[in-house]
């Protein structure tokens, strides 16, 4: 048996979001761990998995990967089968994609954590949102019929094999029983609590609004700008992501600008001033899968405005750590706006939910799973 018994398995390392905050909490909990992935780009990994042995597959030596991940999908479910996994006691994959699609023999078992099903496999809805993109409309017109039912089945075997299953929310484990017929245990993602003590929750909020994370066109940051713009409030855009310029045109088409600023990207540092700051952070997600930001937001006393689907759903309680739209319009956003002057929302309640999923709960339930598995 190999010395690093245990190996952490995650989609391509090159961009931070939760999944590799995931990783990056059981890499610090389990330090001899190997971290194995389909590829990586070096700058990513040397900053934040600095300790940790890297197993990357044959698409590592591709030439520019970084900017062709999105057409490097059809080679993922191999390049994840290659991989040889005899010397481990246990494989943790972290999977919203192809990840799970292993070879494992003998005594070795697999824990699967679904970050969530596929998105282009079974939830249509977030597709479509990428349907302006060429390699969208190539996969579309050209490969869905012949691809698209073929990787459902890859997928929903792969699930099968796993011995034990968990998921990162509620609104995750009931795609999993729709999608593959399967029950999972809950496992929610950990969030930082230290960032803050009572002592230091603000006492008064400035007269802005703040929208944090990555900038995609699922995320409806669209729906947060034009209701701000409507009610000529202050809207701070945090983060970087591939729909920065459409939304930068749709301010500019509204006279939005003295309204809306875009940050870009921001420290961690920044972060949490943001978060102490400003009036709420409004987070008009459909259908996040679990949504660490908000509970970040609540961890500093800061209410959120939020869709009542999803993640927020299960995190957030309406007038009581933020406030939940059911309709999801423009309309429906501001209402909720023009509200929150109105609803007391206690700092210290904010903080006293998000401690539900700190991060050292999370660590005991990690120990716990693996001390069951091995």
């Amino acid at each position: 048996m190999a010395q690093c018994e245990i190996a952490l398995v995650v989609h391509p390392l090159h961009l931070w979001g939760g999944g590799e905050y995931y990783l990056q909490v059981l890499s610090d909990l389990l330090p001899k761990a190997s971290i194995y992935t389909a590829w990586y780009r070096p700058v990513f990994v040397n900053q934040y998995f600095p300790e940790h042995k890297i197993v990357a597959s044959y698409l590592q030596k591709l030439p520019m990967k970084n900017h062709f991940s999105k057409e490097l999908i059809p080679l993922l479910p191999k390049a994840y089968k290659r991989f040889d996994f005899r010397d481990y006691q246990l494989v943790i994959v972290v999977s919203d994609g192809f990840e799970k699609n292993l070879t494992v023999q003998g005594s070795t078992k697999v824990w699967l954590h679904i970050l969530t099903p596929p998105r282009f496999l079974w939830l249509e809805n977030r597709a479509s949102q990428q349907s302006n993109k060429l390699t969208y409309k190539i996969y579309k017109s050209i490969f869905e019929k012949n691809l698209h039912q073929r990787w459902r089945h890859l997928d929903k075997e792969a699930t099968g094999r796993a011995d034990f299953l968990t998921s990162i929310s509620n609104t995750v484990a009931e795609r999993v029983k729709r999608y593959y017929g399967l029950t999972s245990e809950i496992l929610y993602p950990p969030v930082e609590m230290d960032n803050y003590t009572q002592d230091t929750l603000p006492k008064s909020r400035e007269e802005w609004f703040l929208y944090f994370g990555r900038i995609e066109a699922y995320k409806g940051i669209e729906l947060a700008i034009k209701a701000c713009i409507k009610l000529k409030k202050k809207l701070c855009i945090a983060g970087t992501g591939a729909d920065t310029e459409r939304l930068k045109l749709i301010v500019m088409e509204m006279n939005g600008s003295r309204y809306i600023e875009f940050l870009g990207f921001v420290s961690d540092e920044e972060k949490w001033n943001l978060f102490q700051r400003c009036q709420a952070l409004i987070y008009p997600v459909k259908d996040e899968d679990f949504g660490i930001v908000p509970v970040e937001a609540n961890s500093a006393g800061t209410p959120v405005i939020a869709y009542a689907g999803g993640g927020a759903n299960e995190t957030i309680i309406n007038k009581k750590t933020g406030l939940l739209f059911k309709r999801y319009t423009v309309e429906a956003l501001t209402e909720q706006i023009g509200i929150l002057p109105k609803v007391n929302i206690d700092p210290e309640a904010c903080r006293l939910q998000a401690c539900k999923y700190s991060r050292e709960i999370f660590e005991e339930k990690i120990s716990a799973i693996i001390e069951k598995l091995i």
